[in-house]
């Protein structure tokens, strides 16, 4: 049936307003490149939910269906669909009601400064709980896309 592919969080980049969030408090949220660097390597259990719906889960990393990784870019995702969830998660990415993915974590790391006059929340370190599919990301530049086929992934680099 395919799969779920995208970028789930980026890192930031100057320049690039999609790879930072504005928080309520004014402060603009960041993911540094180090942020993921644990929840990796020590192969936590990380869930793919379809729009933060705990009801709906479309797999964990545990079981294989879902492969996490990252590259400059950020955080990335590849989501094995089957059954009948997994056909209408590609019938909500095909129709571009679901246009971006959305993290859930805890912060082990972060520090906050201000640059420019822009107050800033930048994390370091977080233990990556969930992501999820959704129709509004809080981060721009996250993308989520169907493929035809499983990807091939090899140290971050896509085969």
């Amino acid at each position: 049936m395919g799969e779920l592919f995208g970028l789930v969080c980026p890192f930031y980049r100057a320049g690039d307003a999609g790879t930072e969030y504005e928080l309520a408090d004014g402060r603009f949220e960041r993911f540094a490149p180090s942020a993921f660097e644990r929840t990796l390597s020590r192969r936590r259990d990380v869930r793919c939910d379809l729009l933060h719906n705990g009801e709906i889960r479309l797999g964990y990393t545990s079981d294989g269906t879902v492969r996490l990784w990252t590259d400059a870019a950020g955080l990335w995702c590849s989501v094995r669909l089957t059954g009948a969830g997994g056909a209408y998660v590609r019938e909500l990415v095909a129709g571009r009601t679901l246009r971006g993915a959305s993290v859930s974590f805890y912060p082990r790391a972060s520090r906050s400064f201000t640059v420019g006059g822009k107050r800033v929340l930048e994390h370091l370190d977080v233990d990556l709980v969930a992501f999820s599919p959704v129709a509004s990301p809080a981060y721009l530049a996250t993308t989520v896309t169907v493929r035809g086929a499983p990807l091939e992934v090899l140290e971050g680099e896509m085969l």
